[in-house]
This record gives C-alpha cells, sequence and structure tokens, in this order.
C-alpha cells in the first residue's frame, strides 16, 4: 500500500531530521513563536457556503510530475486572488516533491491560513510546522493509532494551530477515535458530522454500493456529459435488481430548476439523501420525497425524472 510505504519513507526522513536539529531545541524554538487562539485555518473553513483549500503540489505517485517548471509562489498568490479560502502545501520531498521552503515562503507572500499537507508521524513535525509558519496540519488515521491522533490534535492545539483530520473509510471513522478537541458545538462541524453518518447508514443499507465493485455491471452512467451545467448522474445496481440508487450531483454554485434526468426505467424514485439539508449545513432546499418517472425521452433513454437542484448538492434516490 503505498501510503504505507510513504509514512514508513517519513520516518526514516524525520528520524534524519532529527539528527540535525534536536527535538529539545526544535520545540523551544516553537513555543517561542507567537501562540493565537485565533485559528485562522478552522475560521476560513467556517464561514457560511463553501470553503475552498487549494493546493500547491508539484508531483504525486498517481500522475508523477505534475510541474517540471514550478512557480509555486505565484500559483499560491493566484490561488488567493480567485478566492481561495485556504493553501494547502505539500511539504513530503521524495513522491510528492515538496518542500519546506514552499511553505515558508509562501506564508509571506499570503494572507490566507496555510496547511503544511504532509504525513505526520511525530510531535516533531507539528514542531516543524509551528517554526515554518504553517497555520494547520494534516492528521492521517491510517498511519496513527488512537493515542497518537489525540496526542498530536492536543499538541497542535497548544501551539496554535488547526488540525485537519483525514479518514478514509468507516473502520478509520468512529465515535471512539473522535478527538476531543474538535468542535462539534459549531454548526458546521456538527452538521458534517451527521452527514458523515447518514453516508455510512446508506453504505450499511444499500448493497449496490458495494457488492458489484469489479464489474461494469454494477454502475451505469445516466449523463456524464453535461459540461455546460457540470451536473452528472448515475447508477449503482444491486444483483437481482432491488433498491438500485440513482445519484445526481451538482457541482456549480449555479441552482438548476427543472433540471431533467435521465432515468433507467419507468418507477418511482425515492429520495435517501439530500446533502443541502439544514441539518447538514446547507440551505434547506427542498428535493420531492418521491419522484415518478415521465415517458420523455432523454439521452437514448424513454424516461426522465425532473427536479430543482440547488448548489453543490448531491441527491440519491432509491428505485
Amino acid at each position: 500500500m503505498i501510503l504505507d510505504e510513504i509514512a514508513a519513507k517519513t520516518r526514516e526522513r524525520i528520524e534524519y531530521e532529527m539528527k540535525i536539529e534536536s527535538i529539545v531545541s526544535l520545540r523551544k524554538e516553537a513555543e517561542g513563536k507567537d501562540i493565537s487562539t485565533d485559528f485562522p485555518f478552522k475560521k476560513a473553513l467556517m464561514k457560511k457556503g463553501i470553503s475552498f483549500i487549494c493546493e500547491v503540489k508539484k508531483a504525486s505517485p498517481s500522475k508523477g510530475l505534475i510541474a517540471e517548471d514550478f512557480p509555486y509562489l505565484d500559483i499560491a498568490k493566484d490561488y488567493e486572488a480567485a478566492g481561495a479560502d485556504a493553501i494547502s502545501c505539500l511539504t513530503e520531498p521524495y513522491y510528492f516533491k515538496g518542500s519546506d521552503k514552499y511553505l515558508k515562503n509562501i506564508k509571506k507572500e499570503v494572507s490566507i491560513p496555510v496547511l503544511r499537507k504532509d504525513f505526520t508521524i511525530n510531535e516533531y513535525m507539528i514542531y516543524q510546522a509551528k517554526c515554518m509558519g504553517a497555520d494547520a496540519v494534516l492528521l492521517i488515521c491510517a498511519i496513527l493509532d488512537d493515542s497518537e491522533l489525540l496526542q498530536l490534535g492536543k499538541l497542535a492545539k497548544s501551539l496554535g494551530l488547526s488540525a485537519l483530520v483525514e479518514a478514509h473509510d468507516e473502520r478509520e471513522w468512529s465515535e471512539a477515535r473522535e478527538l476531543d478537541w474538535f468542535l462539534l458545538q459549531e454548526p458546521l462541524n456538527r452538521g458534517m458530522k451527521e452527514f458523515m453518518g447518514e453516508l455510512l447508514k446508506m453504505y450499511r443499507k444499500y448493497p449496490c454500493l458495494y457488492t458489484i465493485d469489479n464489474s461494469w455491471k454494477g454502475f451505469e452512467w445516466m449523463n456524464a456529459d453535461d459540461k455546460d451545467r457540470s451536473t452528472y448522474t448515475f447508477v449503482r445496481r444491486t444483483k437481482d435488481g432491488r433498491n438500485n440508487l440513482l445519484f445526481v450531483l451538482n457541482m456549480t454554485p449555479m441552482t438548476w430548476e427543472n433540471y431533467q434526468i435521465s432515468v433507467p426505467a419507468k418507477k418511482k424514485y425515492k429520495l435517501v439523501l439530500n446533502s443541502n439539508e439544514e441539518r447538514f449545513g446547507g440551505n434547506g432546499h427542498k428535493i420531492p420525497e418521491v419522484v415518478e418517472a415521465k415517458a420523455k425521452p432523454l439521452c437514448g433513454r424513454k424516461y426522465s425524472i425532473s427536479i430543482d437542484l440547488a448548489p453543490y448538492t448531491a441527491a440519491v434516490f432509491v428505485f
């Protein structure tokens, strides 16, 4: 697994760096920095509406070298000018060709908060992030155990750093692992927690999401070509044809009224998830609980439905 490989390489790297500068020296430097409790990274993500973290990345294991000529400062400044709420800067040097200097220099040139995106494996890296000028650090559940996750989160907070926690699946995200410094009283945090819970419930309830993962028979595009409105629809199927799911994804900040959706059969489509509900932090735009397909051909199919689709909304129907 590539993540384990990167984490192992990171441990080698940090072990070497600790020989150059001791943790005692680095901790003293970090604790001597201004320690604010404003947490600008968290604030940037808590504003009303969608928040954007834009990434400065030279390479990745999957894509290889993305930009040989890498004007990282121009990229960061362009992100800020375009309205980014925060910047994610890769500092991992081997697989992502990142550098500590990228973050240090970016921090001098932009006024929005900067996340140090690296594979944090111990407290030494938290102190490094503080000394670089980062506003936040990344903690990945897959490479940290419960006690490490909690310890590093508390250390980051004590230094005035936010911690962005990355979980990949249900096994990694559970009530037992939830960090006590995670501010669930904040409406958007609470909404995201509830939304994640609904996604996990949906995954458990509908086998079409996992029973045919290795065959085209489990997936069918309804429309992948609506480039003008950047809205995509597809179906996940079961072997027995029951409790299939129709996904409708609006990837834009626009509302699409009476949006036409091609469907595979003349059935009733029952809403099981609307990501724009107020309890999830959305604006509460309503979608009908049941939509019946009409004999209106679309995208080469005989039937279609229509709904009003709010900005940045995912709607899921069972049929």
